[in-house]
């Protein structure tokens, strides 16, 4: 039952095969690449590690090549295929459309491309902790500040310091200089640390106050509409969105 075909549409240079909920993604993986012929292939996988263990499931099917969502990732680019890449699998569901800006800027020419769907709803539960490890939602700098501002009251001022304990999720380091960059733009700290307690009645207004939360929440917010826009529309309307970023 995993591995029968699914729906596919196509728009311009693009076909898109839509295996979403998969239950097998490997086992679908492997299929694909048997049939490809040796198709310059992408394949995404949402975080380093899930395409390290995706790697060790599969036999050598060079041109073969992996983007995720960590920066170093999709920034650096692909490798050049000589003959561009020609097909793209989603095993996993990108946080946002930069993730696969590489790969449509590797499909040079008029040739066709196929775009396998294998990822899940539940991807969307996943990237949400990916998102929020990166980008302090109004919850969490709450949550933080509040902790902040009783550890200082007991003398321990330090940031991030024990902080990195109340998360309940592991941040990067680029969470906790965000974080403390709008704790500072939204005056709610002073020469590296917390104002007095009295200022914590108004914290969501005074984060609304700080230019990088408002960036963060926009970033999160297109984030969101794009996964939305990959879990909900139909082949046929990736198909003709996907066309268009090639053509673009």
């Amino acid at each position: 039952r995993d591995l029968r075909p699914g729906g596919s549409a196509g728009s311009g240079r693009v076909t898109v095969i839509d295996r979403r909920g998969v239950h097998d993604r490997a086992a679908a993986v492997k299929q694909i690449l048997n049939s490809a012929g040796g198709v310059p292939t992408v394949i995404f996988a949402a975080t380093k590690r899930r395409q390290v263990a995706l790697e060790g499931q599969l036999p050598p099917a060079p041109p073969l090549a992996f983007l995720s969502s960590g920066r170093d990732n999709y920034e650096r680019g692909l490798a050049v295929s000589p003959e561009g890449w020609r097909q793209l699998i989603l095993y996993d569901l990108p946080l946002s459309g930069k993730m696969l800006e590489p790969f449509f800027k590797g499909c040079p020419g008029g040739g066709a491309v196929k775009i396998h769907l294998l990822y899940s709803e539940a991807d969307g539960k996943r990237n949400d902790l990916l998102l929020g490890a990166a980008l302090p939602s109004p919850g969490a700098l709450e949550a933080l500040y509040r902790a902040w501002s009783e550890a200082a009251a007991a003398g321990e001022s330090e940031f991030p310091g024990k902080l990195r304990e109340t998360l309940g999720f592991p941040a990067g380091e680029k969470f906790w200089e965000r974080s403390l960059k709008i704790f500072d733009e939204a005056g709610l700290a002073r020469s590296g640390a917390p104002l007095p307690p009295e200022a914590l009645a108004a914290l969501e207004q005074l984060f609304d106050s700080s230019p990088l939360f408002q960036a963060a929440q926009k970033r999160r917010e297109s984030c969101l509409r794009y996964q939305e826009q990959l879990l909900e529309s139909s082949p046929e309307e990736l198909a003709a969105f996907w066309d268009k970023q090639l053509k673009g």
